[in-house]
């Protein structure tokens, strides 16, 4: 993108030049860097897409993350344990999981999402300024808590533990993320496939911020 910036503002320069000299050539050079502009545009917006396998189509309050749920050319990437091992040692680096707040079930979902201030509650019920409620990060979601339909019990912070009488190895069966699950700060659940569809997610919010860029400079 900022070779394509650059190379636009070169492209403006040539037409501002274009008018004031009028110039035919220097407009026919214009014409053609404008073209290709705009197919590199394209071509990034494509690229993306298909890439990350679509556009974020807006926030979903309450949700986990499946890796099932993604389709593209990264999510093939995450495939590849080579490639995820660099990618959740950087999550992990990065300290992703040091904001966890209280959490609780939501009564509708089930989910275990972050406990709301008084406030929060308030701005939720009324649905006055919800973008001020505190909700979890894709990836916070998926790499710092396991997925709510192992069963476990939640502690505090990143701490959860087995609930009694709790079908676990049903829910292991089901879902390998319980397994894959530790209450160790190195561990978490960077290897659970919900980890690396939140890092999908997150990866696609980004870039459909980023593909607004060229959408906008493409319909002007």
């Amino acid at each position: 993108m900022i070779a394509i910036g650059l190379f636009l503002m070169v492209v403006f320069v040539l037409g501002f030049c274009a008018v004031r000299e009028g110039d035919e050539c220097l407009y026919g050079c214009y014409f053609i860097g404008l073209l290709i502009v705009i197919l590199a545009l394209l071509g990034f917006v494509i690229f993306g897409y298909v890439a990350v396998g679509g556009i974020d189509i807006g926030p979903i309050r309450v949700r986990e993350y499946n890796l099932k749920d993604y389709s593209g050319w990264l999510r093939g990437r995450m495939a590849d344990p080579r490639y995820w091992a660099t990618t959740s040692r950087c999550l992990h680096d990065k300290n992703v999981c040091n904001g966890m707040t209280q959490l609780v079930r939501d009564p509708d979902t089930g989910i275990y999402v972050p406990e709301l201030s008084p406030f929060e509650k308030w701005a939720k019920e009324h649905r006055f300024m919800e973008e001020y409620v505190h909700v979890m990060s894709p990836i916070e979601s998926g790499c710092c808590k396991p997925p709510s339909s192992c069963g476990f019990t939640y502690v505090n912070g990143t701490t959860w533990k087995p609930t009694p009488g709790a079908p676990a190895a049903v829910a292991t069966n089901v879902n390998d993320d319980c397994s894959k699950w530790s209450n160790d700060q190195e561990t978490l659940c960077f290897q659970c496939d919900s980890c690396k569809a939140g890092f999908l997610d997150d990866t696609r919010k980004a870039w459909s911020f980023a593909a607004s860029f060229p959408v906008f400079t493409l319909s002007r």
